[in-house]
């Protein structure tokens, strides 16, 4: 990790972040003096699960998964972060640790700054307020839905991870089914064999080191009927 510092440029990602741009023309100046741009070589840690939480990133380029490991060292993929999304301590007062480990799935540049400072700005600038809670949310819900796919079987999670990364990247998802493999808590064979069955079906068409969504309400038909069968 290295730190690069250049005003002009910490800026420009302060303005063109959906929440950091609600913040007056005032306060993105105050937080660009102190925001600093770093950048991480693939494999690098941005923090650790339950060391103390003080710091917020918006992703800048690259990726950045968001990791729990068991006590045997076993890792589980929760997420993954993509430009420009806010990853970090959005918002801890009563546990200020993280939750998980952050590790830059491939070279990353990231805007870092402090969440005291962060919590300052909202305890006065209501819409921002109104978009952190939102976006939260959509967080929470994620985390949630991830934690009840582990009853679920394998196929089940694999439809839902698509339907996730989807989401992130849209038809053309550019990840091979080891990524799927993780996300979905299983083996790369058994994600070779179920996207094998999606793609003989047309549902997605599969490639070295990519996915493309060919329809993705017939995949959502797919998660949903292996889901209730």
């Amino acid at each position: 990790m290295r730190n690069v510092n250049s005003n002009r440029e910490v800026q420009r990602i302060i303005s063109a972040n959906a929440l950091l741009s609600l913040l007056s023309p005032a306060e993105q100046d105050q937080l660009a003096v102190t925001a600093r741009l770093q950048h991480f070589a693939k494999g690098e840690t941005f923090y650790e699960e339950y060391k103390a939480a003080t710091d917020v990133w918006v992703l800048v380029s690259g990726q950045v998964k968001l990791v729990k490991f068991s006590d045997r060292g076993h890792a589980l993929a929760l997420e993954l972060m993509i430009p420009p999304e806010i990853f970090g301590a959005i918002f801890f007062t009563n546990y200020p640790f993280y939750p998980c480990t952050a590790i830059a799935l491939q070279d990353a540049v990231a805007l870092k700054f402090r969440v005291a400072e962060f919590h300052l700005f909202l305890e006065k600038n209501v819409r921002l307020q109104k978009a952190t809670l939102a976006y939260t949310c959509m967080r929470l819900c994620h985390g949630q839905n991830m934690r009840g796919l582990a009853m679920e079987d394998v196929a089940t999670r694999i439809g839902y991870v698509l339907i996730y990364l989807h989401g992130k990247f849209g038809e053309h998802i550019p990840h091979s089914r080891a990524t799927l493999a993780e996300l979905a808590g299983t083996t790369v064979e058994t994600a070779i064999r179920v996207t094998r069955s999606l793609d003989g079906q047309g549902i997605i068409a599969t490639k070295r080191g990519g996915i493309t969504v060919l329809s993705l309400e017939r995949l959502h038909e797919f998660a949903y009927k292996t889901r209730h069968r």
